[in-house]
């Protein structure tokens, strides 16, 4: 074969795949071999979420439609809703869900303190109540917060963050202002199989394990306490996310008594997949 015929189709062979290459690009999608999607492509477009860690109270159901931008509504008889609980309202049909905080209880009408995002129907929608306020006693049994994917599509957590506010100023060797913690704090991921994430018992241990970290003190912000995040996405950080199936967990798990903390609050956050992605 003469050396310019071999050199068009060389050239003809590589300009076919730029193309392909730029066609997926301005799709915004690029498709693995295994049918999965770049998580830095899709990230760009898939609905984002903050979700905190959380303790189921109780379920119950609506006792009414609920209407879209709707600043209250009615639950079922018996509910036991109370002020400064949280409410996770999901309907099953629509698979869409939103969290709020509750501002008033009257008899069976909640007031929330976000307005509902869609149409909830009142057979097909689950309201749960739960708490987020992390700072319980675990030592003697132990209590898990946690976040669990209702959906049919897998959602990837890409960082969680935590707040701890505390009487004293903390330290390194402390957890927030206390002493080191006996049996520490768990991140464990719950989806058929369990893996343990890590453990830690000091702030010394928060800082080794994700750097971002941060005291503050009441002589700078008002407050003593710490806040951090612990990043798993991104070629510089883990390079891989949390992936939850539908049914799956994110837990946190507490083993010694924090009750002594003004306040604990984990957040998890990250985004919905496009399309079905391979279990990891």
């Amino acid at each position: 074969m003469e050396r310019k015929t071999l050199a068009k189709i060389t050239e003809f062979f590589f300009e076919s795949i730029l193309r392909e290459l730029w066609a997926e690009l301005v799709a915004g999608v690029v498709v693995q071999d295994d049918n999965s999607i770049d998580v830095n492509i899709q990230d760009q477009s898939s609905r984002a979420f903050g979700l905190d860690f959380h303790q189921t109270i109780g379920t119950t159901t609506l006792g009414a439609n609920l209407g879209e931008d709707a600043y209250t509504f009615t639950a079922a008889t018996g509910h036991g809703i109370q002020v400064g609980e949280k409410v996770a309202l999901y309907d099953t049909l629509a698979q869409k869900g939103f969290n709020a905080g509750v501002l008033a209880v009257d008899t069976d009408e909640i007031s929330i303190d976000t307005p509902s995002n869609i149409e909830f129907g009142a057979t097909s929608t689950i309201v749960a109540r739960s708490t987020i306020d992390m700072n319980v006693d675990g030592s003697g049994t132990r209590q898990t917060f946690l976040i669990t994917n209702p959906f049919a599509t897998p959602e990837h957590i890409t960082r969680i963050m935590f707040l701890i506010t505390t009487t004293g100023a903390p330290t390194l060797p402390k957890f927030g202002d206390l002493t080191a913690l006996t049996r520490g704090l768990v991140l464990r991921v719950n989806n058929g199989q369990k893996v343990n994430h890590f453990n830690v018992k000091t702030n010394a241990d928060m800082a080794l394990m994700k750097y971002d970290l941060n005291f503050f003190t009441v002589a700078g912000q008002g407050q003593n306490g710490l806040a951090g995040r612990y990043t798993f996405s991104g070629q510089e950080k883990h390079g891989v996310v949390i992936q939850l199936n539908q049914g799956d967990s994110l837990e946190m798990i507490i083993q010694d008594d924090l009750t002594d903390l003004l306040s604990f609050r984990c957040l998890a956050q990250g985004h919905e997949t496009v399309g079905e992605q391979p279990s990891p």
